[in-house]
């Protein structure tokens, strides 16, 4: 494969998909954000000139929507200036960009959602992805975007639910009679690693355009909790308890959609990748020695 540039090399995705990338023997420049600002044009035209990627994985930028809420014009200036700027050197040196989207920018949906769907988006984080994407489309002649479920993956990196919950679940276990609230929110969780083999293969079949990545079936926050939980042998240690409506509501800045479904049939249709049960990756994740090494001592 030609040359990969990542932005954001160090987060979840970022990481994930240079280490899939490079294991199969592709050139890559994996970027973080202390060696590529990408609100900085000029940094930005400068790799461009100097390696002059034919892909640009492009995962740099906020995921907490939250702190977007609280920072519009910082979240306004990272995602959609820094989206802007790599797409202006996309266009100058004809490179194919891929972009993660996030299941955000659509509304509660109880129903599967296709790549039909117009979004909705309801917090300034949504926004500012939806438009970033509405940039890549009308400015790019070749692009990939997935809008994928939410997504766990990078161990210590995790900033999204399951490590949210890990750092909960540890947090608790040094209580007596240790219990969590978790909340019956729907989502689809996605490993990293399952994202990576989808763009790798995408990329190599030269796929362009926008699909739905997510596994076929879907979850409460709650469910995956006592999925983890159990994978640690930790029920008879912890109690995980439901949340109230108000309880959620009250801990989020950002307004989040209580059940977003998306339907990945159509990208199905045309990787030979199979689309596995979210607990068979989640299954993995949870086995590796980074969780089960401190797991073990509170077992039962």
């Amino acid at each position: 494969m030609d040359r990969v540039l990542i932005t954001g090399a160090d987060g979840m995705l970022g990481g994930s998909l240079a280490h899939r990338f490079a294991s199969n023997g592709s050139d890559i420049l994996a970027l973080n954000r202390y060696s590529l600002d990408v609100t900085d044009y000029i940094a930005i035209n400068e790799v461009f000139s100097n390696y002059n990627p034919r892909y640009v994985l492009h995962t740099a930028g906020l995921v907490n929507a939250d702190h977007c809420e609280s920072n519009p014009e910082f979240c306004y200036k990272t995602i959609y200036g820094g989206t802007e700027n790599i797409v202006r050197a996309c266009e100058k040196y004809n490179s194919i960009l891929f972009y993660p989207q996030s299941f955000l920018i659509h509304e509660s949906s109880y129903c599967p959602i296709t790549e039909k769907q117009l979004p909705s988006p309801c917090s300034h984080y949504a926004n500012m992805k939806y438009k970033a994407q509405i940039l890549i489309q009308d400015l790019l002649p070749e692009y990939l975007i997935l809008c994928l479920g939410g997504f766990y993956g990078g161990l210590a990196k995790d900033k999204n639910f399951v490590g949210k919950f890990y750092t909960m679940l540890t947090d608790a276990l040094g209580d007596s009679s240790p219990s969590l609230e978790i909340g019956s929110r729907i989502w689809q969780p996605t490993f990293t690693r399952d994202i990576s083999c989808i763009v790798y293969d995408a990329l190599k079949s030269n796929l362009r355009g926008y699909y739905n990545f997510a596994p076929y079936n879907y979850a409460t926050f709650f469910e995956v909790a006592e999925f983890l939980v159990k994978q640690w042998g930790l029920m008879d240690r912890v109690s995980i308890l439901h949340a109230s409506k108000k309880f959620l509501s009250d801990l989020d800045t950002a307004k989040r959609p209580s059940s977003v479904i998306l339907d990945s049939s159509h990208l199905s249709s045309l990787i030979k990748n199979p689309f596995i049960d979210w607990r068979t990756s989640l299954q993995r994740y949870a086995a590796d020695p980074f969780f089960t090494s401190r797991m073990c001592d509170y077992a039962v």
